[in-house]
This record gives C-alpha cells, structure tokens and sequence, in this order.
C-alpha cells in the first residue's frame, strides 16, 4: 500500500493540469517555433515532420510526468505492508494418511482415492492460520512424512512426493496412529489431534489399532476416523513404486467399520463414513473448523521509503524531456 508521510505537498499536483491547459490550450499561448538541427549543426541531423510531432509530444509528455513525479517525492511516498504476527500457539494435527494399494481404487468420482485425499488435504491446509501440521503415511509400514509444521508449502512439497503402495501392500493402522502419537507427544499446543484417513482394516505391524488409541488417549490425543470407499467390486490400478510393475483389476472394498468407530470413541474423537469426493470435502471443512484453536494476533507494519526512486525516476523523466523538446528538436521561444 502506498501512502505518503508529508501529503500535503500533493497540493501542488493541481499546477500540472494548469500548466497542460496554459500551455497547450489557451487561446493565448505563444506558439513554438520550431528550429531544426540542420540549421543549427548542419545538414546531418534533419527530423521529419512525422517525426518530429511523435518527439515534440513525447517530449511534453516526459516533461509533466516528470514533474509530476518530483512532486510525489517531496511527499515523501513509503510503501506499507502488514503482515500478521502471532502472539500465541494454534492446533496441532497430524494427518496419518493410508497409502496401501487399495487406495488407487476408483469409486470416489474422476480421481482414485489417494488422489482425491491429496487434492482434499491440499484445500485444508489453505484454510489454516498458524497451525502445525503433519504428515503421516503407512500401509504395511509407517513413516513420518513431515513433522507438524505451519509451513503449508512444504506439507503441500512432501504431499505429492508419496506414491501408492511406497510402504508395501499391508495396512498398518495401529504403526501410523502411533508414529502420529510420537510427534504429537511434545506439543505444547493448546489443541492437538489426528486425523486417520484409511480404506481398510489394520492387517500389519507390530502394534495393533487397540494398543495405539490408548497410547492417543493417554497422551489427551483425540483421534477423527475417516473411513473412506464404498462396499463392492470397484476398478484398481496401481504402478508399484519399488519394481515400476502396473497393476490393474477389480478389488473387493470392504473394512472394518464397527473397529474404525472404536478408534475414535476410545479417544474422544469421531467417526466419519466416506463415500464420496464431496463428502471428504465436508468432512475436512467440518474438522477444520472444530480444531482451530483461537489464536491471538497482532498486525505488525512495515515500511520501505520510496523518495529515492521517485526522485530519480522524475530527474531522468525531465532531464528526456527537457533533452528531446530543446535539445534534438531545437524548440526556440
């Protein structure tokens, strides 16, 4: 934003037009008669008519706009910027993400359902305000993805790095909710939570769904289920990522919803059943909202003084000017 710190010399803004208006309208203004260089220098330097009423008006223009700039720099113009400064902590969540084969399966709309979580997480981290957020992806194994971090763009970065099937074919629920736990342990946030995205039942790793809840509960870690697919023979195709193999065919999309629900009870958090790409949509936007933690914050300005450019712009503006109506076209009175 641009604003001025001596404004009331814009004042003299109101003699440009007058001068325009006494200079080039009024009845009375005194005609210039114009002197080409060739009688001046000799015969090398010859502008033609065309030209010469380009460069006359170019001249003028250069000249006012000059003007006109000097007398912004005596205003003393600064740009403005604000920018908001937190003064407290908001949420933090974690997403534990399912990226087993089965969720290449296409019942969600266009796009399978990891690619529609992705395009759907993507939309909820625009909607955060200095909150942390992570990312958590597992299938027969776990990982952290990214640690919770308001750095949406690097949550975004990491998001489309993971692939399908890039933890192997298994589905790990209790590891992913427990690599969750771990990086949620720490916090000193207000509100902390996770957010289990799966299409399947727990069928690998070392700790079992029931075992990584009561760690979540100990820890005052709600944990929201989202169950998502519907139940039948859908379309799957998936490229393994380790042996670049493409696998295509019908899947069977069933899962244990009665042990999801248990998972978010046993935690204080909620179940939420899937079937649709709008319908996660809602779903984001609901938890989203429940989550935000009221945060406290400060608008801090900044500013940058631009007279220095002004002034140079409006010396280099008038200086071509002056150059073109008096100098190369030989303008006399």
């Amino acid at each position: 934003m641009l604003s001025f710190e001596e404004p009331g010399w814009l004042i003299l803004l109101a003699v440009v037009p007058i001068l325009i208006y006494l200079r080039h309208f009024s009845k009375g203004t005194r005609n210039y008669l114009p002197e080409p260089f060739a009688n001046w220098r000799g015969s090398f330097f010859v502008v033609s008519g065309r030209w010469y009423a380009w460069l006359q008006t170019a001249g003028a223009v250069l000249s006012y706009v000059g003007l006109t700039l000097l007398i912004v720099a005596i205003a003393r113009p600064v740009a403005v910027t604000q920018r908001p400064v937190y003064l407290t902590h908001g949420s933090d969540i974690v997403i534990a993400l399912d990226v087993s084969p089965s969720m290449s399966a296409r019942d969600l709309g266009a796009d399978n359902r990891f690619e529609t979580a992705i395009a759907v997480i993507d939309r909820f981290l625009a909607t955060r305000k200095n909150e942390a957020v992570g990312i958590v992806a597992f299938g027969r194994d776990a990982a952290l993805i990214v640690p919770p971090t308001p750095d949406y763009r690097t949550v975004e970065k990491r998001l489309r790095e993971i692939k399908v099937a890039q933890y192997g074919d298994g589905t790990a629920i209790g590891m992913g909710l427990a690599v969750a736990c771990l990086h949620l342990r720490d916090s000193t946030a207000p509100r902390k939570s996770i957010i289990l995205l799966t299409d399947g039942e727990n069928n690998s790793g070392e700790i079992s769904p029931e075992t990584a809840s009561d760690i979540a509960l100990g820890l005052g870690i709600p944990i929201y289920v989202i169950g998502v697919g519907t139940r039948g023979e859908v379309p799957l195709e998936y490229v393994d990522p380790q042996s670049g193999k493409r696998y295509s065919g019908m899947y069977r999309s069933d899962f244990d919803e009665g042990a999801l629900r248990d998972i978010a009870e046993r935690t204080g958090g909620r179940y939420f059943s899937v079937q649709s790409a709008d319908a996660l949509v809602q779903v984001f936007s609901r938890l989203g909202e429940e989550q935000s933690a009221e945060v406290r914050v400060r608008t801090m300005l900044t500013t940058r003084q631009l007279y220095e450019a002004f002034l140079a712009l409006g010396l280099v503006a008038s200086s071509l000017g002056f150059a073109l109506e008096t100098i190369f076209l030989g303008a006399l009175p």
